[in-house]
């Protein structure tokens, strides 16, 4: 029980700068076999996190990628747009356009 419960707090401190590292605490009870005391029982150590500041996270973090991948699109859509002004503004180009109406 002891190695379980050091080891937990050794994970706690070792980690405490490192950023999204959530607390663990690990769960101590009485070992109580036949009416009688014999020991504990420490449990599996169990993240320790509050769960809508995470979502709130795991939200945000979504945002972000989809407000990314908008922009990329955005930017090669404003490219495209940009290089057929200049080609529609270029002498060679504006002739293309007056052959093409003349038809």
């Amino acid at each position: 029980m002891s190695q379980a419960a050091l080891r937990t707090v050794s994970n706690n401190v070792a980690n405490v700068s490192t950023p999204g590292y959530a607390r663990q605490r690990v769960e101590i009870s009485t070992g109580v076999t036949a009416g009688s005391v014999n020991g504990v029982i420490a449990g599996e150590p169990s993240r320790v996190a509050d769960r809508f500041l995470e979502s709130t996270v795991y939200r945000r973090a979504g945002d972000m990628g989809r407000a990314d991948v908008s922009a990329s699109y955005l930017d090669r859509l404003q490219s495209l747009l940009a290089h057929l002004a200049r080609r529609r503004a270029s002498p060679r180009g504006s002739t293309r356009l007056r052959h093409r109406r003349s038809r």
